[in-house]
């Protein structure tokens, strides 16, 4: 029931519906702040961080997509701001003091389960793929095979394995919706 009541507020809030926003940062701002603050411990990074969020939200309404998790959506942007801040900060030789936090108040059941998220609608991008294309993505992402490899085994050249994993990629980032999701997961490997 919550998952049908975001889903119809975001799609109010990418018709530009302030109510839609209002009720979203109602809802969510108190747990995302809490999120920040464990990392952060400031106050005033926290509040900054929080109404950045929101911000980027509002920019990106348009582009939200409403089959998506929003919880999932603000931490990561959450989460890519506090290590913006982190490297920042590190720059004025505090990076030794930032890593011992950060590493302290790391949450790993969060994490597991916010990227178990972004895992499971990954993988069912992948699935919707072309049978040849998805064969190619998936000997290149999940068996780690190169270009070369990949061309060699399936005896066709390398420009048409680096045409599919690209078709791959730009097919999962159009059912994906969001080019920053889809670069975690590629970073994280869940791909």
């Amino acid at each position: 029931m919550n998952d049908a009541i975001d889903k119809g507020l975001i799609i109010k809030l990418r018709k530009g519906k302030i109510q839609a926003f209002d009720s979203l940062f109602r809802k969510y701002s108190g747990k995302l702040y809490s999120f920040i603050f464990s990392y952060t411990g400031s106050h005033e990074d926290t509040e900054d961080i929080t109404q950045e969020v929101f911000f980027k939200v509002w920019q990106n309404r348009e582009n939200l997509n409403p089959d998506l998790s929003f919880n999932a959506y603000i931490i990561v942007i959450a989460r890519n701001l506090v290590l913006n801040l982190f490297k920042k900060r590190a720059r004025g030789n505090k990076y030794i003091y930032l890593t011992s936090r950060a590493s302290r108040v790391y949450n790993q059941t969060e994490d597991y389960i916010i990227f178990s998220e972004l895992r499971y609608h990954s993988n069912v991008s992948v699935e919707k793929l072309p049978t040849r294309c998805k064969q190619i993505f998936m000997l290149s992402r999940q068996n780690g095979l190169s270009v070369k490899e990949i061309a060699e085994k399936l005896s066709i050249s390398p420009s048409t394995v680096e045409n599919q994993i690209n078709k791959a990629l730009k097919l999962i980032r159009k059912d994906l919706g969001s080019k920053e999701m889809l670069a975690i997961l590629m970073i994280i490997g869940s791909l």
